[in-house]
């Protein structure tokens, strides 16, 4: 949350920088000795933080934003999986648009398994009913549409990919002539409001 770059030893440097009356309001151990407000070390640093439950920092910080903005107006919802660098970490996570409003993070133990983390990142996120949830073609399946259906009450935009060649072919059908892909507008050009766009890869 300060910008600290460099795991649990540039947590240490950070503090070590901490000014005196920093250090007061932290409510650092007092040396009475030195008379000074002591930091805690690297070591202590890691055994602390690798105790805490990350889901209680979590509901803790995702509940920050709401005390000093308000509650979240946003009507978007988007959900996407990224590799951090250079830790090589790929997480999903979860922003409210147009805020930028972070709803969380999910680690994904390899890049294959994505689906059951973004599943997971969906159930815990804050998303209200009304919402509308959007994800990439990975994610069209009938599990990610009940879920987001409903379990929260949400909206849900999903592309259709050309290997879903079974759904493809049903959005067709079902779709009107004058809705790619069952027809065959130029794409380029812009819809009349209301129309639904399914696009296929």
């Amino acid at each position: 949350m300060a910008g600290v770059m460099g795991g649990y030893a540039g947590i240490a440097s950070y503090a070590k920088n901490l000014t005196k009356p920093q250090r007061r309001a932290l409510h650092c151990w007092f040396n009475h000795q030195t008379e000074e407000y002591e930091v805690p070390s690297e070591s202590c640093f890691l055994r602390v933080l690798q105790g805490v439950d990350p889901l209680e920092v979590e509901a803790v910080t995702l509940a920050w934003p709401d005390e000093v903005l308000g509650p979240s107006t946003d009507p978007l919802v988007a959900i996407d999986g990224k590799t951090a660098k250079p830790s090589g970490v790929h997480l999903v996570g979860a922003i409210s648009l147009p805020s930028h409003r972070c709803l969380g993070v999910e680690p994904v133990a390899d890049k294959s398994k994505e689906i059951p983390a973004a599943q997971r990142r969906r159930e815990r996120a804050p998303i209200r009913p009304g919402q509308m949830v959007g994800l990439d073609a990975m994610h069209t399946q009938h599990k990610t549409v009940a879920q987001t259906l409903y379990d929260k009450g949400a909206d849900y935009l999903l592309p259709l990919a050309g290997n879903q060649e079974t759904l493809l072919n049903t959005a067709e059908q079902l779709l009107p002539e004058s809705v790619p892909p069952s027809g065959n507008q130029d794409r380029g050009q812009p819809q009349p409001p209301g129309t639904a766009r399914v696009g296929h890869a």
